[in-house]
């Protein structure tokens, strides 16, 4: 007997990818950092109960960089862990799967090492590619989450 699924309410919903890709890309160049550029927009599409800001917060980019981890990447983690309940199965393989969608891509998953290359202020042009891919990934795993069974990953 199959294990019945757990879906994860949205999901059923959930836009095509390019259409996420576009949201978040625009919220970004609006000045929304890219970890809320992400929130916000998996947060509209699910209808999740995500906390938001409504102005944007420049600053908040410093201390991302300085956490190690790439903005965009804390955002698609935000929405998933969000998306699963609490003592899903499925949380760590999925988290994992996450990272290592994003560090296959770009060889790392930290914010100092990504934006090396820039000086501060040129973000945009930069981190608009990373927060297309957090899209399109978490959207990759997202998709893959709703057709798995609990206990199965």
């Amino acid at each position: 007997m199959t294990e019945p699924t757990n879906p994860i309410p949205g999901l059923d919903i959930l836009p095509d990818c390019s259409l996420l890709v576009d949201r978040a890309v625009e919220l970004f160049s609006q000045g929304i950092d890219c970890q809320e550029a992400v929130i916000r927009t998996f947060g509209e599409a699910l209808s999740l109960d995500l906390e938001l800001d409504n102005e944007p917060k420049p600053k908040r980019r410093g201390g991302l960089a300085a956490s190690g981890i790439c903005g965009a990447l804390i955002g698609a983690t935000s929405v998933l862990l969000s998306a699963l309940a609490e003592g899903d199965e499925r949380t760590t393989t999925y988290t994992l799967e996450l990272m290592k969608g994003f560090r296959e891509k770009y060889g790392t998953t930290t914010c100092q090492y990504l934006t090396r290359h820039m000086k501060w202020g040129d973000y945009h042009t930069f981190c608009v590619g990373y927060v297309r891919s957090a899209v399109e990934i978490l959207h990759r795993v997202l998709t893959t989450l709703s057709s798995t069974p609990v206990g199965r990953s």
